[in-house]
């Protein structure tokens, strides 16, 4: 695994460096921070960037994050092979008014300076981690990668690429219920669909009881909405809601040896 830290000095300098740490590692780059709209991917997992510009220095600027499955130049993130359809941005949409609202985003990041640490691994699965600090014991989380699949998928079924991203801020210290790590929708504000819409996604095709055309699903952990259309990707395919909550950590610890009703935890 490799792992890099250091300082950045504002947004295009975390992920010109977050870029360059990508490249040393076997990633491909497909797009640079021109534009605020920087892109790379790895075997089947590509990601594009892009962070409003409307308010350089102020504390509302925020990143997205847009899985899909293809680069195609000249097109905007949210616009590229099968997005997943986690976020607003295309041809004709208003970038800076709708990044801060969608999923898959680093809500209300800044502008910097801030301390990075990435996390990558070569091997399979591979993928690619990062926290970011914003200031004084603020972090946000990103990352995306392979999954390592457990047991058999069923014939024919593929995928296992995701990507994720903390969208919110907690107000609630170690307790914050809004927070959203990798796949991770257990104890987090899962009360409408808008906000399962802003959740991780998985690319998965083929499973059992999956349509034939379906390739996305989200992680949800409201049972009020499992059985909900979670919206459609960008090729007008309807996703899928999974269920969410497999945890792991001291945070995990924390939640399964507290009394919290509901509440899914799972130690390693």
């Amino acid at each position: 695994m490799a792992f890099e830290t250091g300082a950045a000095t504002d947004l295009d300098d975390l992920f010109t460096k977050l870029l360059t740490f990508a490249v040393a590692n076997g990633w491909t780059q497909d797009a640079s921070v021109s534009g605020d709209e920087p892109a790379l991917h790895k075997n089947g997992i590509y990601i594009q960037f892009r962070y409003n510009g409307t308010s350089p220095g102020g504390s509302g600027r925020s990143v997205g994050l847009y899985q899909s499955t293809g680069y195609t130049g000249g097109l905007k993130p949210g616009a590229h092979p099968n997005d997943s359809g986690s976020g607003r941005f295309d041809a004709g949409a208003s970038t800076d008014s709708n990044i801060a609202l969608e999923r898959c985003a680093l809500h209300l990041i800044g502008e910097g300076p801030f301390t990075y640490w990435f996390f990558e691994n070569d091997a399979s699965p591979c993928y690619l981690h990062c926290v970011v600090k914003k200031g004084s014991d603020q972090y946000r989380h990103f990352g995306f990668g392979e999954l390592e699949k457990v047991g058999n998928w069923g014939a024919g079924a593929t995928g296992g690429e995701y990507c994720y991203g903390q969208r919110r801020e907690s107000t609630q210290g170690f307790w914050g219920n809004i927070h959203q790590y990798g796949m991770d929708a257990a104890y987090t504000t899962m009360t409408t669909l808008a906000e399962c819409k802003k959740q991780s996604t998985m690319r998965a095709t083929g499973l059992p009881g999956q349509g034939g055309t379906e390739k996305w699903v989200s992680f949800c952990n409201n049972p009020a909405q499992w059985a909900a259309s979670i919206n459609d990707d960008r090729a007008s395919i309807q996703r899928r809601i999974v269920v969410g909550g497999a945890r792991g950590g001291p945070y995990a610890r924390a939640l399964s040896s507290a009394a919290i009703p509901g509440s899914r935890a799972w130690c390693p």
